[in-house]
Formats: C-alpha cells, structure tokens, sequence
C-alpha cells in the first residue's frame, strides 16, 4: 500500500513539472559577460555578407523575477536590443540529436566553467557549429564560417564541441520571434521532466527494497 501511495505521489510531482517545463519570460538584454574585454569573431552565414560580432555569454535580466541570467547566443539571424521582449522558454533534450539539442548540451556542460575571452568566445563558436553546421566533430567552414579568433579561442572551442557526443546534459531554451529579440541558451540547473521520471523510478526502487526488509 506504501508502493502504491508512493508511485501516487510521485506520479503526480512528475506531471506537474511537465506541464510547466514550457513558460513565457520577458527579458531584457544588459550587455556582454565580460564587457569590453569580450572577443569579436567575423561570421558568414549561409554565403551571406560577413559580418563582427561579440562572440561570449550574454547577460540577461527576467524583469519578472528581476533576475539575471547568463546565456549564449542560439540565433545568428536576429539583432539584439535594449529592449524588453517576451521569450517562450522550454528545455534541450539531452539525449537528442537536434541541432538546438547537441548546441543544449554544449551550452550544459561548458557555461559555468567558461570564464575568460577566449573560453566564452570558444564556447559561442561550438554552439554555433552544432546549430548551423552539426556533425560530430566542430566545422567552422560550412554553412556556419567564422574568423578572426585565436588558436586558444580554437582550442576550446574544440574540446567544447566534443559534448555533442554525450548522451546527458541539458539546456534552458529561450526562443522568441521578437523583433530585437534573440534567442538564447542558458544553463539548465533543475532537472528536465525526463530526469524527473528517471529520479521518480529511483525513488520507487528504494521503496520497494526497504518494503522487502
């Protein structure tokens, strides 16, 4: 009966976080992490005019919450203003291969650790890779080309890459079709409702056994 109630309740926690993995956020962009000691990079995309950009973690503020977040860019075809937009937020699946689920898991395992220019510049080129280029190794010579970076930028931005190989890791999704909006990936810090369910069925193990003493 103690299984029974337990599967219950964890039946119900697990719905719930379902039903709000996917929220509505408005968020206003503040600037670069490392202002201007942030790394620029020239790109091309899809054969169009080259352009420089700042290549590193964005910060953010949800002026709902007042809180700040820390993002990389996910969309290379907007520009981004100083204005409040509304972004629709959901989660990166970590065992998918998507080209936004391999930049989710790049972005999950390297954000936190990504401190210097050349760290965060190598960072935003592997996402961009996995989003516009994908393959199973970094390639900034395809659809997705990109210059002016320095062999450290390179070399992490390599060693960043090899996490679209991992079956694990997850990223928070802010997208949004806003004009001066740009989407965004940020760090995933809660477990996703998958996680949930995997946590869920660990739990009822435990259950089970310390029923069977």
């Amino acid at each position: 009966m103690k299984i029974t109630n337990g599967l219950r309740n964890l039946t119900i926690a697990v719905f719930l976080v379902s039903i709000t993995a996917a929220h509505a956020d408005r968020l206003k962009f503040l600037g670069t992490n490392l202002g201007n000691n942030t790394d620029q990079i020239s790109f091309t995309l899809g054969g169009s005019q080259s352009e420089s950009v700042y290549a590193g973690i964005l910060d953010f503020k949800d002026t709902t919450t007042d809180q700040k977040i820390y993002t990389i860019c996910a969309d290379l075809t907007s520009t981004l203003n100083g204005y409040s937009h509304s972004y629709s937020a959901s989660y990166t699946d970590p065992t998918g291969n998507t080209p936004i689920d391999e930049a989710g898991k790049i972005v999950s395992a390297y954000i936190l650790s990504a401190t210097t220019a050349d760290e965060q510049a190598g960072l935003q080129l592997a996402v961009w890779s996995a989003l516009y280029n994908g393959g199973s190794t970094l390639n900034l010579n395809g659809n997705f080309s990109a210059s002016g970076y320095n062999s450290a930028t390179l070399g992490y931005a390599q060693s960043y890459y090899s996490a679209v190989n991992n079956s694990f890791g997850s990223a928070e999704y802010f997208s949004t079709s806003s004009e001066g909006g740009q989407s965004q990936l940020t760090y995933q810090s809660v477990p996703e409702p998958a996680s949930f369910g995997a946590i869920a069925v660990g739990l009822l193990g435990l259950v089970a056994k310390r029923r069977r003493k």
